[in-house]
Order: structure tokens, then sequence, then C-alpha cells
């Protein structure tokens, strides 16, 4: 008896539905966030830091309206050095060490508002009204576009005095230096800029910390009690 080819194409057919329709049911739910879309993923309420990009694809945050997008590797480190675009793993953990910290000079330091050079780098300063002895708790400015927020005022230990420095960058980034917690036995734990002290030991006048965040860079120097935060001049160096 011949095989009609017309049911032999249907049965295919259905065979077909049925391999795919048991391929679909036992795809592993991870496989299909996958696929998904940024936006998507937000919406069906993952977290930013658990978005998920193709093998080949970065996950970055645009810097314009702040939404996530997976794009090219290439395309993301063009994206982050032109300050396009931020990582979105970018100092996930807020409580850092500053990049640099210096007691020395450098020139432009007792000036109040001025342009300055650090290590052969360019950076606007501006003097607070505010200096270590009359620094209270939540006084904030925003310069150059960066905001630089003392959640602590002033800390005195008995080791000496210290200040919480929490700084706010125009791509949303966000570093803190130190902070003032009470451990189980109940006494203050701090950690943060030590205010200097030009009586010693050692004896010191200033005090420099520089931001991880690179564009821009931003920083705080305390100078004979005055206290001076600056932000880098993008795309200027000194001489």
């Amino acid at each position: 008896m011949r095989n009609n080819p017309r049911e032999m194409r249907i049965v295919a057919i259905v065979m077909l539905i049925l391999v795919l329709s048991i391929t679909i049911q036992v795809m592993p739910s991870h496989v299909q966030a996958y696929t998904l879309s940024p936006l998507k993923q937000i919406k069906s309420g993952v977290n930013v830091k658990n978005i998920k990009c193709n093998d080949d694809l970065h996950l970055v945050i645009k810097k314009e309206n702040g939404s996530p997008a997976c794009v090219k590797v290439d395309t993301s480190k063009v994206l982050l050095e032109r300050g396009w675009a931020r990582s979105v793993f970018y100092n996930i953990d807020l409580y850092v060490q500053p990049r640099l910290m210096l007691d020395t000079y450098y020139d432009g330091i007792n000036k109040n508002n001025a342009t300055v050079s650090i290590n052969n780098k360019t950076y606007y300063q501006t003097t607070l009204d505010h200096d270590v002895n009359n620094l209270t708790k939540g006084i904030s400015i925003l310069f150059q576009k960066v905001i630089f927020v003392f959640p602590n005022g002033i800390i005195n230990t008995s080791t000496g005095r210290f200040l919480v420095l929490d700084i706010k960058f125009p791509d949303g980034s966000e570093e803190i230096y130190g902070r003032n917690t009470t451990n189980p036995v109940g006494s203050n734990v701090t950690d943060g800029i030590e205010i200097p002290s030009p009586f010693g030991p050692p004896a010191i006048t200033s005090i420099t910390a520089l931001s991880n965040h690179l564009s821009p860079q931003a920083g705080i120097t305390i100078f004979h009690n005055k206290i001076k935060v600056f932000v880098s001049a993008e795309n200027k160096t000194s001489q």
C-alpha cells in the first residue's frame, strides 16, 4: 500500500510542532531572560545590576537618561571613555578609599578660588565658608556639577579628628570616604579623612584626597583648617 504524500507531509509537520513544543517547555527560564531587552527585563522586575546581555555584549547606563543598554564591547569602551555612558558595575560598594592621599603642598593650595595644579593635572578649586572648626552635619556644596556632602560634620575621637566625605558625580557615580558606625560593644568606629594636625606626631598642615572617578576627578584639601574642594578641568593639563 502506497503512502499518500499529502498525509506524510501533515504527519511530518505535526511531529515538528510537537518537538518544538517539548523543547520550549524544557528550556531553562534563564535562557529566555537573556533574549529580553534591558528595558523589558527592568519592567519584569529585574534589578539593573542583574540585567543580562548576550555573551558578546556589555551592559552600560546611558548618561543622557539613565537607561540601560547592551552594546558591543568596543562600543562600550568608546562610550565610557567619552563620558557618554557609565558601567553599571562601577563602584557598587560606595564606601571606598580615595585613589590618592597627599600630605604635600601643590601649586595654588593657599588660594581660595582658583585654577590649581595637582600631579600635573589642572583642577578648579574653591574654598568652603565652613572650616574644620565649624563644619556641621549635612553641609553640602555643588561645584562644577559635582556634589560634595559632609554627612557627619567633624568627628572627634580619642585618636584624632576625621570627616566623612560623600562625592556624587554627574554620571550618577558616587564615592564615600569613611563612615561613623557603632560596634557591638557600643563604641564608635570611625574611618575617613583625618584632619591634619600641626602638633603631630607627625606635624602635618595639609592633606589632599583624590577620587577614583577620573572623568571628572574630584577631591578635597584641608590646609591650615580651611576646607577646599576641587574638580578636574576636562581635557586640560598643566604644562
